[in-house]
């Protein structure tokens, strides 16, 4: 069974495949890339889409972080205001002279 092909011919055709296969695999290389570089854009995308939604997150965290902190100082003050009023000499001479008249009520 010999082939009607000379050896020469059969190179050519063996040439052939190999070059249509090579240009299969530079055309698999440009798609693969053009696939890579889509999925990095959409890695990229989400990525900016979540840091932005984070940074709202945070700021939304942050505003009700200072309210709770303004709470907590009007508090402190409210308590330290308070405890000096108290002890102040002009506010105890009123209640020294408010439990006399207490007292002098209750006795009558």
């Amino acid at each position: 069974m010999t082939s009607s092909l000379s050896y020469g011919q059969r190179r050519g055709m063996t040439m052939a495949r190999i070059g249509k296969r090579q240009t299969e695999m530079r055309l698999a290389l440009v798609a693969g890339f053009e696939v890579r570089t889509a999925a990095a854009i959409k890695i990229q995308s989400h990525f900016r889409k979540w840091s932005v939604y984070n940074l709202g997150l945070l700021a939304v965290k942050s505003v009700k972080r200072n309210k709770r902190r303004h709470k907590a100082a009007l508090n402190i003050q409210r308590v330290v205001r308070g405890h000096q009023a108290r002890n102040s000499e002009e506010f105890s001479a009123a209640l020294l002279a408010h439990r006399r008249l207490h007292m002098a009520a209750l006795c009558v």
